[in-house]
């Protein structure tokens, strides 16, 4: 296996992943609120696997203004690096799996979880029903699936299961500079 291929694995989930979701906003439109710009969620630090930390890495080192704003915001820990001033996601076509399934409902180790603005008309119990099953995200089906392309990236390159999201920033600008003719 190269380098390269828990990459493509990574793309492939992720394209799974942003389809499925697509859907799930479409079914659950009128009940949410949250949408670009709205950047509660990201006022955390915030962890992923390292193979997702691995494909930020390489998309800002071929975006090295994102990375060398981002670099202005590592001191600030009251939110994430990569949240840019009009609090939208600098790295959106590379965030991380956790960023792209929060908001809709979706359900993580058998309960059903979202966005706290959303379903804000709803009492939890009537967000279950409110929702069809087919509409709602198994957050644990695609960790298993990142899970296998992580295990496939770490034999391939070793370092931690998972990383801080900052991390990327690790070597980003570096390879912009080494990669620029």
């Amino acid at each position: 296996m190269t380098p390269t291929d828990p990459l493509l694995a990574l793309d492939a989930v992720r394209d799974r992943v942003d389809a499925f979701m697509r859907q799930a906003e479409s079914t659950q439109a009128r009940y949410l609120r949250c949408g670009a710009g709205c950047a509660s969620c990201c006022h955390l630090e915030r962890s992923a696997f390292s193979v997702e930390v691995e494909a930020i890495r390489r998309w800002l080192s071929a975006h090295p203004a994102v990375a060398a704003r981002a670099e202005e915001r590592l001191p600030r820990a009251d939110r994430c690096v990569y949240l840019e001033d009009d609090d939208r996601c600098g790295i959106y076509p590379v965030r991380p799996t956790l960023c792209r399934t929060h908001g809709p409902a979706v359900r993580a180790e058998g309960a059903l979880g979202w966005c706290a603005l959303n379903f804000a008309a709803l009492e939890p119990s009537e967000v279950e029903r409110a929702v069809p099953a087919s509409a709602i995200l198994d957050v644990e089906l695609v960790n298993r699936m990142l899970v296998v392309v992580n295990a496939a990236y770490l034999a391939a390159s070793g370092g931690p299961v998972r990383q801080p999201l900052r991390a990327a920033l690790t070597g980003a600008r570096a390879r912009a500079t080494k990669e620029s003719p």
